[in-house]
């Protein structure tokens, strides 16, 4: 019998026994080789993306070994799978440099949430949810806003290359997403906390990648 797991501490003595959700087996789509040319036709955006690309194989693995961002049970091998994506996401930060103005703005959009909830400890469920949109939404922006700077200094078949990336990303949350939450079962009143979460989990990597890739051409590795 599948073993059912919490999303964190608290969520059930929140929303009780509906809170459980089952984890996800299937594994993600094998990483897809680009059709490489030169690296000499790719420069610096075939560094960027290959640099990109190990994060995102790392990233996904951890995740996928026991669904952490879906269960947040912060004890044993959850605690393991957190450590080990705080430890991947400091070493993006690193390549990204503490003074980037975009990693600025990601973290102030941290920081408000933060004084958010810390200045409504007593929030109820629509409250919890409205926060989460709000968050998600902002890092969103964010996402958009070093995409389209992306877009004006990157040549057509770079941008292309990197729109080929992006989708693959893409479908990989999207896959990634509707396995955990599939429409037709009713997983429980905490499903749309559990589904911004994970959701913003995904959201904040991707734009630690794009920043980081925004960096490697626009200054090299």
């Amino acid at each position: 019998m599948k073993t059912k797991f919490l999303i964190c501490a608290i969520l059930p003595l929140l929303f009780g026994p509906n809170s459980f959700a089952e984890p996800i087996k299937s594994s993600l789509p094998e990483k897809q080789k680009y059709q490489i040319r030169t690296v000499k036709d790719w420069g610096k955006m075939f560094l960027a993306l290959e640099s990109i690309e190990n994060y995102q194989e790392r990233y996904f693995g951890i995740i996928k070994r026991h669904d952490y961002i879906l269960f947040r049970n912060m004890t044993g091998e959850y605690q393991k799978d957190f450590e080990d994506i705080d430890a991947l996401k400091r070493e993006v930060r690193k390549k990204i440099g503490p003074n980037n103005p975009l990693l600025k703005k990601l973290d102030a959009i941290y920081e408000k949430d933060r004084l958010m909830e810390q200045q409504n400890p007593a929030m109820t469920t629509l409250d919890m949810i409205t926060r989460q949109e709000k968050l998600i939404n902002d890092i969103q922006r964010l996402l958009n806003e070093v995409y389209k700077e992306l877009k004006n200094k990157l040549t057509p078949q770079d941008f292309e290359l990197l729109e080929r990336s992006q989708k693959r990303w893409t479908k990989n949350v999207d896959d990634y997403i509707s396995q955990a939450f599939p429409e037709n079962e009713n997983l429980g009143s905490s499903a749309p906390i559990q589904k911004g979460a994970c959701t913003e989990n995904l959201t904040s990597f991707r734009a630690y990648l794009l920043i980081l890739i925004l960096k490697h051409v626009t200054q090299g590795s």
